[in-house]
Formats: structure tokens, C-alpha cells, sequence
């Protein structure tokens, strides 16, 4: 079923929510050398995964009008994060979580 651009943004505005919520735990709750650490970051991977994947949904017109956004870069990250469960750069997952989430939500007029 092929969904329409509205309903992808409404779709990344909630992974952008939880990211929000991720990220207000704390860097260093992110970064915890036990289970509830290792729990938040397969979360945030999962996270990455499923909103590049419903970016990559966006038509071809919504993609063009949206120029400075680097859909390749998204498109990257899901690859490396469904691909290589070992040396996933964590500070990588955290600065897509903190930084260019929010920003990719901006661009998108969110």
C-alpha cells in the first residue's frame, strides 16, 4: 500500500517524537554499559531503521521539492544499521538521534 506524503510526514513526526524522548534519557543512559543501555540503543537503531524507510516512501515530487535534505545519507544509515549488528558507531546513532532527526523534521516543514 502506498501512502501518501501527508500521512509519511505525520508517520516521521512520531519517530521524531520518540527520538525527542530517547534523547531527554540522557547521553549517558544512551551510553550505559548494561541492559537498560544496550535496550535504548537497539531502540534508537530500530528507530533510524523504520524512519528511513518511511522516508524513502516520500513520491519523487516530495523528494525533489526537498532538495536539501540528503535522502542518499538517510538511506546509508538504515543500510549500515540492518546490515552490521557489530561496530555500529554509537556516537553516529546518537548524533542522528539528537542532531539530524529534529533537523530532517525542519526541513520537512514539521
Amino acid at each position: 500500500m502506498k501512502l501518501d506524503d501527508s500521512a509519511i510526514l505525520a508517520d516521521v513526526a512520531e519517530f521524531a517524537g520518540i527520538a525527542a524522548e530517547i534523547v531527554a534519557r540522557g547521553h549517558d543512559h544512551f551510553e550505559a554499559d548494561n541492559a537498560d543501555g544496550a535496550i535504548v540503543r537497539l531502540a534508537a537503531h530500530m528507530l533510524v531503521i523504520n524512519l528511513s524507510a518511511a522516508v524513502g516512501q516520500f513520491s519523487a515530487d516530495f523528494q525533489a521539492a526537498h532538495p536539501d535534505v540528503r535522502w542518499g545519507s538517510i538511506r546509508g544509515m538504515r543500510h549500515r544499521l540492518a546490515h552490521t549488528y557489530r561496530g555500529v558507531n554509537e556516537a553516529l546513532v546518537w548524533e542522528v538521534m539528537q542532531r539530524d532527526i529534529p533537523a530532517l523534521v525542519a526541513q520537512l516543514g514539521r
